[in-house]
């Protein structure tokens, strides 16, 4: 198990009365367990495990408490939460939609689009994660690089 999805899918493949999900309130990830139809409650929130934890989970059955502990002993934090995707727009034109942004050719190499649709910054092609951008402005002029700062622009979920 490595993303905090991981680890719902697990309590929910042993357990379907009581579903677990994961929910995001204001840069806070918590693991919710429903017990009846609309009554969540909050087992743990992810971005601050404090001491209250043992209190937090007591609750659950046994096997769900394993299960929770091993997967916050063998898991790396960084693995927890989903990487920000972002794309970068360098340039628009007044008269179309069209924006000059950064692509993936699909091989790892990337390249400039002068005619990017909307649409298409939709793809996974034009989104890039923060070691993505880092990679691609070791390879560029310091101006460059400043730009690719300035037209990174981060990709939100419809």
């Amino acid at each position: 198990m490595k993303t905090l999805q991981d680890l719902v899918d697990r309590l929910n493949g042993i357990n379907h009365l009581k579903p677990f999900s994961i929910e995001h309130y204001y840069d806070k990830y918590y693991l919710v367990v429903e017990y009846s139809i609309g009554t969540k409650n909050t087992v743990v929130e992810f971005s601050q495990l404090n001491y209250r934890f043992h209190e937090d989970i007591a609750y659950l059955h046994p096997l769900e408490q394993n299960i929770i502990v091993d997967y916050l002993a063998n898991s790396n934090p960084k693995d927890w939460f989903p990487e920000k995707k972002y794309n970068i727009i360098i340039g628009g034109s007044v008269l179309t939609t069209c924006a000059t942004a950064y692509c993936k050719d699909g091989q790892g190499k990337v390249m400039l689009d002068t005619f990017t649709s909307p649409s298409e910054l939709k793809l996974d092609d034009y989104q890039f994660t923060e070691s993505e951008i880092e990679e691609l402005k070791s390879t560029l002029p310091t101006n460059m690089a400043k730009i690719v700062d300035l037209g990174k622009v981060e990709v939100k979920d419809d």
